[in-house]
C-alpha cells in the first residue's frame, strides 16, 4: 500500500513534515524549519529553530531542534464559529 493523500484509508494523524526556510536569518528571527501536522482532525503549523544547549551537562553545545505547534488559522476559524453556536468553549 502506498502512502498518499489520495489514498481514502491513509490516516495522516500524528504525521507530519519539516522543510528547510530559506528566508530564515538570525537578524529576521524567522524559524530555520517550517511544516504542517495533524492531530486528531485539527492541523497545525509546526515552526523549528535549530538551537544550542546550554546545559551545564554532558549535553552542553549539544544541537537539537526547538518547536512550536501553532493551530492553523483556518482551524482557529471552525473552533470560534463552534463556541459560538454551541456556547462553550473549545479546549
Amino acid at each position: 500500500m502506498t502512502k498518499s493523500n489520495s489514498n481514502p484509508t491513509y490516516d495522516n494523524n500524528l504525521r507530519g513534515a519539516l522543510f528547510r526556510n530559506l528566508d530564515a536569518t538570525e537578524a529576521n528571527k524567522q524559524p530555520h524549519y517550517r511544516g504542517v501536522t495533524e492531530i486528531d482532525g485539527n492541523k497545525y503549523d509546526i515552526s523549528g529553530w535549530v538551537e544550542t544547549s546550554s546545559l551545564n551537562s554532558k549535553l552542553k553545545g549539544a544541537k537539537f531542534l526547538s518547536i512550536k505547534l501553532s493551530l492553523q488559522d483556518n482551524m482557529l476559524d471552525e473552533v470560534v464559529t463552534k463556541s459560538q453556536v454551541t456556547g462553550e468553549i473549545a479546549f
